[in-house]
């Protein structure tokens, strides 16, 4: 009984603390507060601004969708073909080449920008929806590889062979 107390309790306390954050935004939401719409008590005046502001919604959520797919998509194809790549085949300077695209990660991401944008611009993808998903992916791609070497390391190659033949 004691047990079952003690963890309703403490559940209910972890539901509480996370759930609190969501209740303060909505709370501050619909607060009254200077510099806004919403002056004169609780309402939805600062919703209605936003409405005025969402003209251009649909192009931002396009945006979005477009930098999203480019992103994924490359970050997904070439992190599963390298990560093949280093946990199935063999060749000369695997594990150099591996570390090396580990070592990527440990630069800061400042060091990167200009090159970076030079390069983006040599490309003509400078101030374009692709140039972004190009970008986020190459800041995706050394941890991408890791955990598809890793993930397809773990699969026994004996089911690999095995489906093969079927």
């Amino acid at each position: 009984m004691a047990e079952k107390l003690t963890f309703y309790l403490t559940t209910g306390i972890l539901a509480l603390g996370f759930i609190a954050p969501i209740i303060w935004t909505v709370i501050a939401s619909v607060q009254p507060s200077p510099g806004t719409n919403q002056t004169d008590g609780f309402g939805l005046g600062n919703f209605l601004t936003l409405i005025h502001y969402g003209n251009g919604l649909g192009s931002y959520l396009r945006n979005s969708v477009i930098v999203t797919l480019v992103a994924v998509l490359a970050t997904l194809v070439v992190s599963a073909t390298g990560g093949y790549a280093f946990a199935r085949f063999r060749f000369r300077g695997k594990n150099q080449l591996f570390v090396l695209v580990l070592s990527v990660m440990m630069v800061p991401y400042a060091a990167l920008l200009i090159p970076l944008i030079v390069w983006m611009k040599t490309l003509h993808l400078q101030n374009s929806l692709i140039g972004i998903g190009l970008v986020i992916t190459l800041f995706q791609l050394p941890f991408g590889v890791f955990m598809m070497r890793n993930a397809f390391a773990a699969i026994p190659r004996d089911l690999e062979e095995a489906a093969l033949i079927d």
